[in-house]
């Protein structure tokens, strides 16, 4: 039996109301683009201010002035009962200040040849490096499958782990690859390097393993061009 249904060639039923009591009426295109401007641009201040990982953070002052916007927004609607929940953080903000990824030597590199890449941004929530950073040998494993795990020793390497997007930005074939990875059956690298195929992006800030996933690594999220 197929997992795949073929898809029915049954048009959407129209749902046609007389505008006098649509409660769509008054939502016009205009209004939604000005509000999404508005929180875009609190994004773009939190860029602008030097935030390696920045828009609208949990926990930042960018979160904060979102929230008051959407609250001031909804009591101008019109609504009465317009409340802000204040939610204790469970750890303490995480912040990012500096990263660095660079290769010290490849094939068909130079003497002394290096490069670094420009836009390289670590994961949320990534572990921290110690002093000077962190220096081993790449190991590609494709996507990280059970498949291409199989027989790697990925024991003190820097795991260059392709990810395929899945629907929803936070979602994508590395979150299981890597908690596959970190529990460290296949031996506990130093480091992970997720090379993202998001299209026409050069930076991709998304979350890397999941909770239960084993031991937090070293992580940075690269795009699909480089």
């Amino acid at each position: 039996m197929s997992g795949l249904l073929h898809p029915f060639d049954i048009p959407q039923s129209p749902q046609l109301l007389d505008p006098r009591f649509d409660p769509r009426a008054p939502i016009l295109a205009a209004d939604i683009s000005e509000y999404l401007d508005h929180l875009t641009g609190i994004s773009i201040k939190s860029k602008n201010d030097g935030n390696l990982i920045w828009g609208r953070v949990q926990g930042t002052k960018y979160e904060r002035e979102a929230s008051d916007y959407v609250e001031e927004q909804l009591k101008a609607f019109g609504f009465a009962d317009v409340r802000k929940d204040l939610v204790p953080a469970r750890r303490p903000l995480w912040h990012l200040e500096h990263l660095e990824l660079t290769v010290t030597a490849a094939s068909g590199f130079k003497d002394g040849q290096t490069y670094s890449f420009s836009n390289a941004l670590t994961a949320y929530q990534s572990a921290t490096t110690p002093k000077g950073g962190v220096e081993a040998e790449v190991i590609f494993v494709g996507e990280g499958t059970a498949a291409e795990l199989n027989g790697r020793d990925l024991t003190n390497k820097i795991v260059l782990l392709r990810t395929r997007g899945l629907p929803g930005g936070l979602f994508h074939s590395a979150r299981t690859a890597y908690s596959r990875i970190a529990i460290g059956e296949y031996g506990l690298p130093v480091g992970v390097v997720v090379w993202s195929d998001v299209p026409n992006a050069s930076v991709v800030a998304t979350r890397v393993g999941a909770i239960g996933g084993g031991k937090p690594l070293t992580g940075l999220a690269l795009d699909g061009y480089q």
